[in-house]
């Protein structure tokens, strides 16, 4: 489907908007973990991009941050949220084809694409309907896996009262992203602040080993390749903390690991209506029973494409813009990485731009 642009004579035109960096939180300090973790995700996708012969990439920047040092990238510094939202909707109307990455939560994800969809409504490479809605709602999500017997956690709805679910557990919001709020509670021990208006989520605290593994899709909803399975760095108190994490998971039931992750991903494409481009999933692997079981389906770029992408180079962009791609997945090194996007290869510390 894409193809057919990359053979014209004028390049294809793509906006890469990631939220927190192009303007969109103004009031989020440009050192916090949040920005920090926006910018690694940004500027990857963006030198990627920008590196394939006749694509062109347009991106917005918080004049708050220092110059984008990628060369021939078109950029656009905003320096309010009222200029960020006319720049926004002005390059949305000249691409070719748009990629979103914004957080789930407050709802900045699916306002960003409402707004691109209403301009451009066939040039998002992201999620749409039945995809996006369980990418961006938990509760959805844990029905859906429900209905077609995915393995998953068991999820209440959280509305302050006595529940089915075992301590310790966790209370996080339905549109989170990541680790974002999620707050670790004890028996008899719930915060008084904790929300009561169906925002909520509980799930128990299983033991097992966090993972995370991306996959991309067709515009038609196919899948076109699964990238293998990485550890997740993560620090639990009373809170959740995402510290990075490591391609490949190094383990003697990685193999079956992957094997099952394949066969989620494969009901995914049966029975999931909308799915498109780069999705990543969070998943926990329980070694007393084996298995594998999905967390959450995050519907856009995350935080690991900074280890994918030194692994797998430009094929992954290959994949998300539908052409030809070859990945070997044998005796891959692996890599680990920071959530603010430092990469520890061969012993050497890099940060590709």
């Amino acid at each position: 489907m894409i193809n057919k642009y990359l053979s014209m004579s004028s390049p294809l035109t793509i906006l890469i908007y990631e939220h927190l960096t192009s303007g969109g939180c103004f009031d989020v300090p440009v050192d916090s973990s949040l920005m920090v973790e926006g910018r690694a995700m940004a500027e990857s996708v963006i030198a990627d991009f920008q590196s394939m012969s006749d694509v062109h990439v347009v991106t917005m920047r918080d004049s708050r941050l220092s110059e984008l040092e990628i060369e021939d990238v078109e950029v656009h510094r905003v320096a309010s949220q009222g200029e960020q939202e006319s720049i926004f909707i002005n390059l949305c109307q000249k691409a070719d084809r748009i990629i979103i990455i914004a957080p789930e939560s407050a709802g900045a994800f699916t306002d960003r694409l409402e707004t691109a969809r209403k301009l451009k409504p066939f040039a998002i490479m992201n999620c749409f309907d039945r995809s996006l809605d369980i990418g961006c709602d938990k509760w959805e999500l844990a029905k859906f896996c429900q209905q077609y017997e995915i393995p998953h956690i068991s999820t209440a709805l959280w509305m302050g009262q006595d529940i089915d679910v075992s301590y310790p557990m966790v209370i996080k919001p339905r549109d989170g992203a990541g680790c974002e709020k999620i707050v670790v509670v004890k028996e008899e021990a719930i915060p008084g602040e904790i929300k009561t208006d169906g925002s909520l989520i509980a799930q128990p605290m299983l033991e097992g080993i966090s993972l995370s593994s991306a996959a991309c899709f067709s515009s038609g909803g196919e899948l076109l390749l699964t990238l293998p399975l990485g550890s997740q760095h993560v620090n639990i108190g009373d809170s959740v903390k995402y510290q990075g994490g490591a391609i490949p998971w190094r383990h003697e039931m990685s193999d079956e690991a992957n094997c099952q992750a394949i066969e989620i991903w494969s009901i995914l494409e049966q029975k999931l209506i909308g799915l498109w481009g780069y999705v990543g999933i969070d998943w926990l692997w329980q070694e007393e029973t084996k298995m594998l079981r999905l967390v959450e389906i995050n519907p856009r770029l995350t935080t690991a494409f900074v280890g994918y992408r030194q692994l797998f180079g430009n094929e992954i962009i290959k994949a998300m813009l539908e052409m030809p791609f070859e990945i070997d997945m044998a005796n891959l090194s692996q890599i680990s990485f920071t959530a603010g996007g430092l990469v520890n290869h061969s012993e050497s510390m890099v940060r590709r731009p």
